[in-house]
């Protein structure tokens, strides 16, 4: 699979319903981080409030929007590995995430 192909399936919330059989169908949860590889090395995205803060080591970048670690993604051919979701309580906390400008496919 492509990197912006996953970015672009994406939604950013996961209802439990629609993956398991359950009697907690009103359980739902926001993308928090994504673990992603790139090379030999590993890096982290943080999401808090709007913002996406990337661990790189010792450096930090903060102020990181959905497209621009999306466009980080792509240009460093960084491999997101492993997504952990936190649980929300209410329907106004979905997380909602859009890419734009990317009607061209992109071949990374």
């Amino acid at each position: 699979m492509q990197i912006i192909n996953f970015f672009q399936t994406l939604t950013g919330n996961l209802k439990i319903k629609d993956l398991f059989m359950s009697n907690y169908t009103d359980f739902s949860y926001n993308l928090h981080s994504i673990v992603s590889f790139v090379g030999k090395h590993y890096l982290v995205f943080i999401l808090k409030g709007d913002t996406w803060t990337l661990f790189n080591d010792g450096n930090i970048k903060r102020y990181f929007t959905w497209n621009q670690l999306v466009d980080y993604c792509l240009d460093t051919k960084s491999l997101p590995t492993l997504l952990t979701f936190e649980k929300i309580s209410s329907p106004s906390q979905r997380l909602k995430l859009e890419i734009g400008g990317y009607d061209e496919p992109r071949l990374v």
